[in-house]
């Protein structure tokens, strides 16, 4: 896996991104929150195919970019959690920056200090 790294209006933080060889994502995103000792609620994944499917599963939100394939919206409607999950508007990687910041902001409204 490699990690690069981000800022916000805090100081620097990091994106870490994790490329499972053959365990699949859910188990390398469990793998990575363990190995920087997170908290569930400072965890997201993100994805756009039905393999990304999986991670829907973990107690992270799940942000969908808007270029999702049908078979990973067809899951996240049936994952039915709204709460936790979010559909970007926009594609690639400025869907998942969207994201990411809709999720701050729930937990943020919550009192959650993200």
């Amino acid at each position: 896996c490699y990690a690069m790294k981000g800022w916000d209006a805090q100081g620097i933080t990091y994106v870490v991104c994790a490329l499972p060889a053959i365990s699949g994502k859910a188990n390398a995103a469990r793998y990575v929150q363990e190995r920087l000792q997170l908290p569930d609620h400072m965890c997201v994944a993100a994805g756009d195919s039905e393999n990304d499917a999986t991670m829907l599963r973990t107690p992270y939100a799940f942000v969908a970019v808007s270029n999702a394939s049908p078979g990973l919206v067809a899951a996240l409607d049936a994952a039915r959690a709204p709460a936790r999950h979010f559909r970007a508007e926009k594609a690639y990687a400025s869907g998942v920056v969207e994201g990411l910041r809709h999720v701050r902001a729930r937990l943020e409204a919550v009192g959650v200090e993200p």
